[in-house]
């Protein structure tokens, strides 16, 4: 988990890391899940959700459905699925309760791990957006929840990464040019990261809002916008006042 990031995060920073440090030891797919959207839930309302999501039937174990779903890649490489549980805590209404996570936990630790073929690993991610002066009272309850029996078994095991305020341009750089990771021209891609990160100063919500934009509407488009935002010229512009 992290606390203050956003929607395509850090999980996706964290995904483009494995696939390029653990591409020759593990083929890793990431599957994306959501919570249920009230604020406390119970281990069963989220199984129920998950099982939507995943499409099985009342027959249907987890096991079956993470065993579908495991990548399959060359060599010994080893599965691993991602499962990205979004953000919670953006906004008011998407806040979470202790209990609520504790039930997550509880399902992932007894449902999913549980039924986890042998041949693949699992990695669960949750991101919790807060205030900073609720940091601690995060940190506070994960540490008492790691301590929790229930949570303490070979198969399962509990982390609270380091919390990431910012992103620098040189980590987004890698991140756009991993594969699969974004659309990005190559022709842009060593400009752009710096002008997201000027316009953004590294905050994550905004910088997510602008790589999400450039992924509906265009990445020339939002480019030549945050290039006017700079008073940097486009590439376009330069190439045209460049002499021959």
């Amino acid at each position: 988990m992290y606390s203050k990031i956003s929607e395509i995060n850090i999980k996706l920073f964290l995904l483009g890391y494995l696939r390029r440090l653990a591409k020759d030891v593990a083929q890793v797919r990431r599957i994306p899940l959501t919570l249920p959207v009230m604020e406390s839930f119970e281990v069963s309302q989220l199984a129920f959700e998950v099982r939507r999501q995943l499409g099985l039937s009342e027959r249907d174990t987890f096991g079956v459905a993470l065993t579908s779903r495991k990548p399959r890649g060359p060599g010994r490489a080893r599965p691993v699925l991602m499962l990205d549980w979004g953000v919670r805590g953006t906004t008011r209404d998407s806040r979470l309760r202790i209990g609520a996570l504790e039930a997550w936990l509880t399902f992932c630790c007894q449902y999913l791990a549980a039924q986890c073929p042998k041949d693949l690993r699992l990695i669960a991610c949750l991101a919790i957006e807060i205030d900073q002066e609720r940091h601690p009272v995060l940190e506070d309850t994960v540490r008492h929840l790691r301590a929790d029996a229930r949570f303490r078994n070979r198969t399962f095991r509990l982390e609270l990464l380091e919390r990431l305020d910012q992103i620098e341009a040189n980590d987004l750089a890698d991140f756009l040019n991993g594969p699969g990771n974004s659309s990005c021209p190559d022709d842009i891609l060593l400009d752009v990261p710096e002008l997201i990160v000027k316009v953004t100063g590294g905050q994550f919500q905004e910088t997510v809002n602008l790589i999400e934009q450039a992924e509906r509407t265009g990445w020339y488009e939002l480019y030549d916008e945050l290039s006017a935002q700079v008073g940097q010229p486009s590439v376009r512009v330069r190439m045209k006042d460049e002499l021959l």
